[in-house]
């Protein structure tokens, strides 16, 4: 593709960002990020609260899995922090319990270097290629691997961040979420944090490619129209109407969401309705009593299922001096946020802790992903055959994972390959 080519993104996150620095690193000039919110970051989201920097959406990394988005921080010379030790508690036992007592503990390591040998003979570098039995949902591979003990052990960095449930999620999405080298990463060093949050990553990364994209925030896309010559859209920013032509479009967000606005074609409407969320929610509390005078990571396990939406599942406490939690939940839509304080409190006074404020309720169409069926029967192998047709790519969260390093990683190699569509094109056509 010629570096003359005209592209305009959907979405000021992580991963559009991240596709505009590559490809205008790769010599691409004529580029423009359409982000509807106030800032750039999408789940990066970071809040200031009596002068203090708290996380709503992403929080954490992990060595070597999040080598892009250090890069990205460290150009910006942003600082990490280690990140809080965890604590597991129990509503019922009102209070902290062992997750794994000692003896459990060889179970959950043979379970763990079985999952790795599994993902080594089972995974490919792209969803579309993995093995179809990732495309069933976890709790099978799970139950017919024999991978109950890590898979429990695990639990609360899959649905106790909002990343749904193991009967109903594809496994191939938590095999992307967990990779060998994640374990690795966490073997030779701990998780940690930006000092600073992580919207000003993006907010930084935003300023350095300013002069060569151009990145409009509070931007709405109302419609998009493609043509044999390319595509036109049509946007809103301070109430003026814009229209402009562009070469390419890239869709790097949820496209469920760009689908009422776009001219979609039978598959496209197919494959985009397909696309499913949960319901989540990230309450910025001042809880007392709980983890005074500490940072704290809390996970409540027996809250992250169905039937506990709506009560706290984890919570991030990053200031030891300040009593502020960001506490993680589901959020059904008919749960008012009263409701979820309610619930907060009621749970937080079990473990001995006490609500005193509410500082911030956000709301999350979260974890977009393709459903098990969709993938079973072929469809990422479709979307993939799809890419670049209409003139059209979508890349982030739906095709990789919903956190800072696979949607950068993801949108790298995507930028790479946008770049090289002619040649790939010409190759596929001679293999043909």
């Amino acid at each position: 593709m010629h570096p003359s080519t005209s592209i305009a993104i959907l979405g000021g996150g992580a991963s559009g960002l991240t596709l505009a620095r590559t490809l205008a690193d790769l010599g691409f000039g004529n580029l423009v990020v359409f982000e509807r919110g106030d800032d750039v970051g999408g789940k990066s989201c970071t809040v200031d609260i009596d002068g203090l920097p708290h996380d709503l959406g992403a929080t954490m990394g992990v060595p070597i899995d999040y080598r892009p988005v250090v890069r990205f921080s460290d150009e910006a010379g942003l600082a990490t922090v280690p990140f809080p030790e965890e604590t597991h508690y129990s509503v019922a036992h009102r209070g902290p319990v062992a997750l794994n007592r000692w003896h459990e503990l060889p179970r959950v390591f043979r379970d763990a270097a079985r999952y790795v040998q599994l993902h080594r003979r089972l995974w490919r570098p792209a969803l579309h290629r993995a093995d179809r039995a990732l495309y069933a949902p976890w709790a099978e591979l799970v139950a017919g691997h024999g991978l109950e003990a890590a898979s429990r052990r695990m639990l609360c960095y899959r649905t106790g961040y909002g990343y749904g449930f193991d009967d109903e999620v594809p496994a191939v999405m938590y095999a992307n979420l967990v990779r060998p080298q994640t374990l690795l990463g966490l073997a030779v060093g701990d998780p940690f944090m930006w000092r600073t949050g992580t919207q000003p990553i993006w907010r930084a990364l935003a300023r350095r490619i300013a002069p060569r994209v151009d990145v409009r925030t509070r931007t709405e896309v109302t419609r998009i129209e493609r043509t044999p010559s390319g595509v036109r859209i049509a946007s809103t920013h301070g109430g003026k109407l814009r229209s402009e032509a562009f070469d390419r479009l890239v869709i790097a967000c949820d496209p469920s969401v760009v689908l009422p606005r776009l001219d979609a074609s039978a598959f496209e409407q197919h494959a985009f309705s397909r696309i499913r969320t949960y319901p989540y929610s990230t309450v910025a509390c001042e809880i007392a009593g709980l983890a005074s005078g500490r940072e704290s990571i809390g996970y409540v396990d027996e809250n992250m299922t169905r039937t506990r939406a709506g009560h706290p599942m984890a919570w991030v406490k990053r200031h030891a001096d300040r009593d502020i939690y960001i506490v993680h939940l589901f959020a059904p839509d008919d749960v008012s946020d009263a409701e979820l304080a309610r619930r907060i409190a009621g749970d937080v006074a079990r473990l001995g802790g006490r609500l005193v404020r509410v500082h911030h309720v956000k709301r999350w169409r979260f974890f977009p992903h393709f459903d098990s069926g969709f993938m079973q029967a072929g469809g990422l192998a479709q979307l993939d055959r799809w890419q670049g047709r209409h003139h059209t790519y979508v890349i982030g969260e739906v095709l990789s994972f919903a956190t800072l390093a696979r949607v950068t990683e993801h949108a790298i190699a995507f930028a790479h390959r946008i770049a090289d569509e002619p040649a790939r094109r010409a190759t596929a056509r001679l293999a043909s």
